[in-house]
């Protein structure tokens, strides 16, 4: 089984957030040529500028998700657990906790009268956040439990060697 690569999650991140300013930036447009919104004033931009500049300030939590997980570094440390593991699986929950809770805030922001198509969007992006938490969370599980089967595997292995050769 292959599993997705860094760049593969950075990319679907990346692809999602596109797909789901496309949709605001469909739908406010749509909603202001449909006469909801006034058109003498810029009812548009601010909404459309604010989750901009919001997704930008989450970009660090993101990056984390798509790259942390996969990285050979932290393979490594999972190997061979050391004190520094704990900031990293600190920082890599925290990112999962902001990236999740700005998803939902997205959604139900969006949540409103002609806006469902937005929060839908919003609703995906969110998904896409869990599969990636499932994936990790139950790639670092089976990873604890081979390394105590092969721990396991290696002590019976010492005790019969021990038990087997007269002393």
């Amino acid at each position: 089984m292959r599993y997705i690569t860094a760049w593969d999650r950075a990319l679907m991140i990346l692809l999602s957030l596109w797909l789901v300013h496309k949709e605001l930036d469909y739908t406010l447009t749509d909603n202001l040529f449909s006469n909801r919104y006034p058109m003498d004033r810029d009812s548009i931009g601010i909404p459309l500028i604010s989750d901009v500049l919001a997704n930008i300030a989450w970009l660090p939590f993101y990056l984390t998700i798509a790259f942390l997980p996969s990285a050979r570094f932290l393979r490594r440390r999972l190997k061979n657990p050391t004190w520094w593991r704990y900031p990293l699986f600190a920082w890599l929950g925290l990112s999962y906790f902001m990236a999740i809770l700005g998803a939902v805030g997205f959604t139900l922001k969006w949540w409103k009268p002609f806006h469902e198509s937005i929060s839908l969007f919003g609703f995906g992006f969110l998904s896409l956040l869990m599969i990636f938490l499932f994936v990790d969370v139950r790639r670092y599980f089976r990873t604890r439990k081979v390394r105590a089967q092969l721990r396991n595997i290696s002590s019976q292995q010492s005790l019969s060697r021990s038990l087997s050769c007269p002393q």
